[in-house]
């Protein structure tokens, strides 16, 4: 049965979860990537900035990998394997085949997180460069912040804290959070539920994944697990700040409930 372990290593970890949840086959994506990362190869320059500079050339300019447009918020943008197909994608998928490309060059390539969004870093001889991972474009802290107030507000402080390497855990929990937000816009419930299940089994019964869980498991039309499962979450977090949400919801469920029957 497949669960998240503690030994998520990139690329092989994407591989998996895209393979058991049916986005994309593990083999065909395991071709594609090895190809890349025979040819990537010739990038290698003794120099580090040339050695960058001819990654981020292949990727973009020779590979021409790029923002995802019309189904940027999609399975097929934020599943890596799909991604490696298309050669279009998600901010993260992006950065992560940017990162594992470096790895092969002996690039430290860092992912950073944002409230929403995903940048890149290069560190060499003390100095810290930032990239877009949709473009590959150098960005200026005056473009990060401007990304973090598109996402947070006007009045969004630029925080140290979204410039700090982001871990592996960290990262393959935004991948599976966004992947589950793309299966719920696109109404792939049976993803989504599966996705949630996944993400209470790898980091515990957490409130928000329970009540996600939950309203997923209303839209597939499963009224009598949904409301056993507020009504659990209600006993076990008495003091959760959406409390009275929840307990409106469960009132609304068993309402729906027994209209249905």
């Amino acid at each position: 049965m497949y669960s998240i372990t503690d030994d998520i290593s990139f690329p092989q970890s994407l591989f998996d979860l895209s393979d058991h949840l049916g986005l994309s086959r593990k083999e065909a994506s395991y071709l594609s990537w090895s190809q890349l990362k025979s040819e990537v190869l010739d990038c290698y320059k003794i120099n580090h900035i040339e050695r960058l500079e001819a990654l981020l050339n292949f990727v973009y300019q020779d590979k021409k990998f790029k923002q995802a447009d019309d189904n940027y918020f999609t399975l097929a943008s934020i599943d890596f394997g799909s991604m490696l197909g298309s050669r279009s994608g998600h901010a993260l998928t992006l950065g992560l085949l940017v990162q594992t490309l470096a790895q092969v060059l002996d690039l430290k390539v860092q992912l950073h997180l944002l409230p929403v969004d995903v940048i890149f870093s290069f560190a060499y001889e003390g100095e810290v460069v930032y990239f877009s991972p949709l473009t590959g474009k150098e960005l200026s802290m005056h473009e990060i912040h401007c990304l973090i107030r598109a996402e947070e507000g006007n009045l969004a402080p630029l925080q140290p804290e979204y410039l700090q390497p982001t871990s592996h855990d960290d990262l393959m929990l935004r991948l599976i959070s966004d992947t589950k937000s793309s299966a719920m816009l696109q109404k792939k419930f049976e993803v989504a539920f599966h996705l949630c299940n996944l993400l209470i089994d790898w980091q515990g019964r957490h409130p928000h994944w329970i009540r996600e869980r939950a309203f997923v498991a209303q839209q597939m039309g499963c009224i009598s697990f949904a409301s056993a499962e507020l009504e659990i979450l209600i006993e076990e977090e008495p003091d959760d700040p959406l409390l009275d949400l929840v307990k409106y919801r469960l009132h609304e469920m068993r309402h729906q409930h027994n209209v249905f029957h």
